[in-house]
């Protein structure tokens, strides 16, 4: 996660409608969210359009400040997702080694047992 985008999102009239009224959450991306700001542009529903995305991109893509602020935001969120909850041995594998010892923990293996294999058909 590094270089810059744009968040789009359109779902049918009556699902939107639906989350508006459950979902309430300032922002939609998962880097806005992590973030607790607005860090990538959201074209959400009727915003989403080509005109709009090209209004977006034509600020994000040739070099210059607002290119620059993002990846520094962007770079700034990667290392929240790298730092480690708790020392110990799960500070080197980062956010996903992190949520492995707790989905382990939670089905009750122990670190040192190996979990089920997974097999992809």
């Amino acid at each position: 996660m590094g270089n810059p985008f744009v968040v789009v999102y359109r779902v049918s009239p009556i699902t939107y409608a639906i989350a508006k009224r459950v979902v309430t959450v300032p922002h939609v991306a998962m880097a806005n969210l992590i973030a607790g700001k607005r860090v990538v542009p959201e074209l959400i529903q009727n915003d989403f359009t080509a005109s709009n995305i090209v209004r977006q991109l034509d600020v994000l893509l040739p070099d210059g400040p607002p290119r620059q602020s993002m990846m520094q935001e962007l770079a700034e969120l990667r290392g929240m997702l790298r730092a480690p909850a708790h020392s110990g041995p799960s500070e080197t594998g980062g956010a996903i080694a992190r949520v492995a010892e707790v989905t382990l923990e939670l089905l009750g293996t122990s670190r040192g047992a190996r979990a089920p294999e997974t097999v992809l058909h």
